[in-house]
């Protein structure tokens, strides 16, 4: 991948995969995810910068649209049911709002694994 920025954006973070990353990002400022190297999977967290208490809920979310799967044009919303981001691209087409985000008692337990790198620590 080259380091150039994405046409119209502040900046570019590459997160290795198995880590997290985090940024701020502004009201009416954009974000792009994207699967640069293939076949990765990835947990997303948004929270209000100004409440912890206030954050990106995928159950609330998909309450809110009256299906689990977010469409273009959807905007996602928090616990407290508020507008926080909104898709305006999608080239993926399919996401899963049901599972929790792996974490070390899911290696441990069905994999056998201990001290796997997982988005739940790394959050």
């Amino acid at each position: 991948m080259n380091d150039e920025k994405t046409p119209g954006s502040v900046q570019n973070l590459v997160v290795p995969g198995g880590y997290g990353r985090s940024i701020d990002v502004k009201n009416g400022q954009y974000i792009a995810v994207r699967d640069i190297y293939g076949g990765q999977c990835g947990d997303f967290w948004a929270i209000d910068a100004g409440d912890f208490d206030h954050f990106l809920s995928p159950a609330h979310t998909w309450i809110h649209l009256g299906r689990i799967q977010p469409r273009v044009g959807d905007e996602l919303v928090t616990n407290r049911r508020q507008p926080l981001l909104k898709i305006i691209a999608d080239d993926v087409g399919w996401h899963d709002m049901l599972a929790p985000a792996c974490d070390r008692h899911r290696y441990e337990r069905y994999y056998g694994v201990t001290g796997h790198r997982n988005c739940h620590d790394n959050f």
